[in-house]
């Protein structure tokens, strides 16, 4: 078995006229941290929003833990096992950071509507052990004095820290941390 969690083939693309991305091709093993480098407006970006299928490559593909991402909807990237962060903020600015973690953790969800309707057993052990990883979480982060804050009253600094909390919170293989030192 191949030790490459990720790869790039050749990606490419073009918005209109606009040449973003011109044939990057990489590759990422387990284990290993991987940058992406370049001045504003090289494509960093651009590269993780093919990764999460925000954007789909003009040409090239994309290989992730053996299967092609390229042909994957955008729905079913963070449940393969891959998280990122983002360069402005994405959080729900109105809820608070625990509330934004739990959310993070919506790919673990195994039970059925009616299940969660009704609360039955198997939803309640969910969501303890939901509730127990964000814990960890937010314990590894000491994010505690933080956690039933509203997102939208807090610094920059710890709104990146709370992005990255909810990143984890999906257990990934692949995180994917887009300009992590601002803030």
């Amino acid at each position: 078995m191949s030790d490459i969690l990720l790869s790039a083939h050749d990606l490419t693309v073009r918005f209109g006229g606009v040449l973003a991305v011109n044939q990057v091709s990489f590759e990422v093993r387990q284990g290993e941290v991987f940058t992406l480098i370049g001045p504003n407006g090289a494509g960093k970006t651009t590269v993780f929003n093919l990764i999460s299928r925000i954007y789909t490559p003009t040409s090239g593909f994309l290989n992730y833990a053996g299967q092609r991402l390229s042909d994957m909807p955008a729905h079913a990237v963070a449940a393969a096992g891959i998280a990122r962060t983002f360069q402005n903020i994405e959080l729900f600015e109105h809820a608070s950071v625990l509330h934004n973690l739990l959310i993070g953790r919506h790919v673990h969800n195994r039970t059925g509507f009616w299940q969660q309707m009704l609360f039955t057993p198997s939803v309640r052990r969910a969501e303890i052990a939901t509730r127990r990883k964000v814990e960890e979480i937010i314990d590894f982060l000491d994010l505690q004095k933080y956690r039933d804050t509203m997102v939208a009253g807090l610094p920059y600094g710890i709104r990146k820290v709370v992005e990255l909390a909810r990143a984890l919170c999906t257990e990934p293989t692949l995180l994917l941390l887009d300009e992590p030192s601002s803030g």
